[in-house]
Formats: C-alpha cells, structure tokens, sequence
C-alpha cells in the first residue's frame, strides 16, 4: 500500500535514521583550470558562500528502507543538524530535493575543511554527479524548485529543519513515487562570506551527525499493532499470547482457521518488520 501524508488520532511511532551518504559540492572555475573539489570523507559539510565569493552546497542522503511499515501514515519529518562554525550571522539555510543521484568518493579535506579537497572517483561535485563520467544537468546539483523546508542558522548549535515538505518528500519516497536522492542544503548566496559548517555522517563525535526523525502511524489492521494503539511494541506482544494461550479467533493472524504455531510465526515476522 501507498503511504499516506496526513494525520491520525492513534499514537504515532517514531524511527531516526542516520545518514547514508553525504558530500559537499565546492563551486569552482572550470574555464581557468581549477580542480574540482568534493569532500566526500571529510568530517563537516557546507552551505552558503565562502569570503571569496564561492558557494558551497550539502547534499544528504538517508536510507529509508525497512524504516516505515507499508500503508503507514507520515505524521511528521525532521532533520537535525548541528553547526559549528561561521563567520556569518543569522542565514537562511534552505533544503531542496535533489532530483538526479549522486556520490560519495573517499575525498577528504584538511583543516578546518572550507576549501575542499581534490576530488576522487565518484565524488560529487559541483559539474560532476559522479566524478569524473557522469556531470549534473544543472551546474550545482539537480535540485527542485522549491524548498522543502527553511531554517534560520546563526550561531554554533543544533537546528531541526521540518515541515510538511520534508514529510511529502519522505512519504513520496517510501511509497515509490519519487526517486529518493536525499536534500540539497543551500545557503545565502547572494553575499559572500555565508557560509556555515555542519557536522557530516563521519564526523569524529556521533553526537554531532545527522539524525532523521520521522512520525508514523501504522494503518489500521496492522497485524504488528495487535492491540491497535498505533504503536508497535511490546504491549502488542503481551496482548497477542493472551489472545493466542485463550484460543481467541482474533489471534488467527495468519487466517488459515486455526490458532496456533503458525500465528506466532506469522505475527512475529509482521511485528519485526513494523506491520
């Protein structure tokens, strides 16, 4: 079943899911000779313009399978990142779908990383998708035209950025109506000097790397949910063995006529794969 953007009177569930890939597109002049520039390995990513005029743009990317039951109702979206370094002040930071995949390469870059690194083989970059075979339509990523979400960074801190975009771009995802290519992060480009630094997937302290958070209820009738709460859990595995140690025609799951052995198979295969 397809999942359904919307909102629900059951509890909600919740999962957070780390990032699963993640990179830095360093704008470049191409024309003059200049490297291109990625950061696929490196500990921060970066969204804005540098002092000398350059943008950088975040692409992120989260792994979505297996995360949220089928014919599930996404409630709620958010991304939390944590900023740690600026000479800006408050900057609206926007996120865009991106439309077209990309990569991850093994490029790291030193210091405090604002000046990218050379990139390697299958690295994004600002002309490349994937480099150095495969160029973006768009100089700068393939991005929607509208954001899904905006959030003003100032200072070093965590920042959620949440919305109903970022839920219909989940639920568009999950449900296989769109390719899922993660969000772009763009910052103020029109002044130089913007630019905010983000704690990437690989950055030295866990505490610091992307989170996704998303708000589910399952859909009713979900086996999972036994006790039809909205919740997968524990407490639907209580109340099934009681149904089943009674004999209870409810706990028939797999409906086969019977209430045995195999209603306990059946339900724990539903329940572990969240429905």
């Amino acid at each position: 079943g397809l999942l359904v953007l919307g909102s629900s009177g059951a509890v909600a569930d919740t999962v957070t899911i780390a990032a699963a890939a993640d990179n830095t597109m360093y704008e470049y002049d191409a024309l003059s000779g200049a490297e291109a520039l990625s950061n696929g390995g490196g500990q921060y990513l970066f969204a804005g313009k540098n002092a000398s005029g350059f943008s950088r743009r975040a692409l992120i990317r989260f792994d979505l399978s297996g995360s949220v039951p089928q014919g599930a109702t996404i409630d709620s979206v958010s991304l939390t990142l944590h900023m740690s370094q600026t000479v800006a002040g408050p900057v609206a930071v926007s996120m865009f779908p991106v439309l077209s995949s990309w990569g991850e390469g093994l490029s790291q870059a030193r210091g405090n990383e604002g000046g990218g690194a050379a990139a390697l083989s299958g690295d994004a970059t600002w002309y490349h998708r994937f480099y150095s075979a495969t160029t973006w339509t768009n100089v700068g990523g393939d991005l929607a035209a509208a954001a899904s979400a905006v959030k003003t960074v100032d200072s070093a801190d965590f920042y959620t950025f949440s919305g109903p975009g970022l839920a219909a771009d989940v639920a568009g995802w999950l449900s296989g109506s769109s390719p899922n290519h993660g969000w772009c992060l763009v910052g103020d480009e029109s002044l130089p000097a913007t630019a905010k630094r983000f704690a990437s997937r690989t950055n030295l302290d866990e505490a610091f790397r992307p989170v996704l958070t998303i708000e589910y209820t399952p859909a009713a009738g979900c086996v999972g949910d036994y006790n039809q709460d909205g919740g997968v859990d524990g407490s639907d595995i209580e109340a099934f063995f009681v149904d089943w140690e009674a004999g209870q025609a409810t706990a028939d799951v797999n409906e086969d006529g019977g209430v045995d052995g195999g209603d306990v198979e059946f339900f724990f295969v539903r329940w572990e794969a969240g429905c």
